[in-house]
């Protein structure tokens, strides 16, 4: 009897570890449907925008608002020309140089903020909320004065753009560490090094890459606004010749392009945040 209850004991924990294999096949499976299934959404909407953006135009001037037709075709142009290609080289450096720079600030502030008592930390969460509600647009001249209209200019304009973005997520990340692990480890003499590195960085890091992503975005933008409001040098200079010769269609082309070149950059980001946090998602 103890024989064949030792027999069944150990088939037991065979079907125990076979069943959640099913299972999670099972779970696996319907993700290519759905996944099509928005995929024809996306699709589907998209050429129901260009209907209505051809039906709108028919009713105005070309100068206005000019057809899906023309505006693709200048897309083309725009794209295979080297002014576009030259105008977004000269107007990245701002962007790159600002971005670059506020994610240095970004993880150091906001790791330092995050680490500490959170009653300590809503003094600079205030800071941090106010520095992301400025309408930085407004403070341009102020910049101008300090930098002249140079690219230190236009790079300190990227900067104050992203920066209060990526610190935010930080600080938010950094809190969302599991405080329970955090006290086991400091129970077991674990050093604050370890600990950041072992159990707080992997924690955060879904929220730092999140932040690095929006202040990605918001470095875009700020990088077109500075060459509008600044000196248009590159991007800036197009839209302004394109938009004061009433070149219609090759500005809205230009425009999608400057947009595409952003999505390209958001969807790189993203890629590696995801490849980043895959465990934490699991």
């Amino acid at each position: 009897m103890i024989d064949s209850g030792k027999h069944t004991a150990v088939q037991a924990p065979g079907d125990a570890i076979a069943a959640p294999r099913d299972k999670s096949v099972s779970r696996r499976r319907p993700k290519r449907p759905l996944l099509t299934q928005v995929r024809g959404l996306q699709l589907i909407s998209v050429v129901v925008l260009l209907f209505l953006w051809k039906a709108i135009s028919t009713q105005t001037s070309s100068l206005t608002l000019p057809g899906p037709v023309p505006v693709f075709v200048s897309l083309v142009k725009l794209l295979f020309s080297l002014d576009f290609w030259h105008s977004l080289l000269v107007s990245s450096q701002s962007m790159v140089f600002g971005y670059a720079i506020s994610v240095v600030i970004g993880l150091s502030v906001g790791i330092a903020v995050g680490s500490i008592s959170r009653r300590v930390g809503i003094i600079f969460d205030a800071y941090l909320l106010m520095g992301l509600a400025i309408p930085i647009a407004g403070i341009i001249p102020v910049i101008v004065m300090v930098f002249g209209i140079g690219l230190t200019a236009r790079v300190v304009v990227v900067l104050l753009f992203a920066v209060f973005q990526i610190t935010i997520n930080v600080v938010t990340g950094v809190r969302e560490a599991d405080r329970t692990l955090v006290e086991m480890a400091h129970s077991f003499g674990a050093s604050p090094l370890l600990i950041f590195r072992r159990i707080i960085l992997p924690d955060a890091m879904p929220g730092i890459m999140a932040g690095m992503r929006l202040g990605l975005g918001r470095a875009i933008v700020g990088m077109v606004t500075s060459e509008l409001i600044l000196l248009s040098v590159g991007v800036g200079k197009m839209v302004v010749n394109f938009s004061s010769t009433f070149q219609t269609a090759n500005l809205l082309a230009y425009l999608m392009l400057i947009v595409a070149f952003g999505v390209v950059m958001m969807a790189g980001v993203q890629r590696i945040e995801n490849r980043l946090t895959r465990w934490h998602k699991e």
